[in-house]
């Protein structure tokens, strides 16, 4: 997921972290960056150039981020066992009851 400035906030200094469900029901987890106290951020949000891939393979996910036209960077990974069909779908929420947020997606790809 991305937040969208980069305000410290839990173990992040950017806009970053990958987000699961150990069992369907469950409560959420994040993992964040390693490097999470480095000013300026090693991984920054700067919107609308902000990019971020979810890559699969096997059991193992891999979370990346980039900025304009720089080359991926892996942030986050994570070992979690799912079947192998899975639905996939985007979300927007402003945490907060009484705000609410406008998101973009653009260059939605699946392979």
């Amino acid at each position: 997921m991305v937040f969208p400035d980069n305000s410290a906030r839990n173990k992040n200094n950017g806009g970053y972290e990958l987000q699961f469900r150990e069992k369907t029901g469950g409560a959420s987890a994040a993992i964040y960056p390693s490097d999470y106290i480095s000013e300026s951020p090693e991984f920054p949000v700067l919107f609308p150039e902000t990019w971020i891939r979810l890559k699969r393979s096997g059991d193992n996910f891999a979370a990346f981020s980039r900025t304009g036209e720089e080359e991926w960077k892996l942030f986050a990974a994570h070992h979690l066992k799912l079947n192998t069909t899975i639905q996939l779908g985007l979300a927007v929420t402003a945490h907060h009851n009484d705000e609410t947020v406008l998101a973009f997606f653009k260059d939605l790809t699946l392979t």
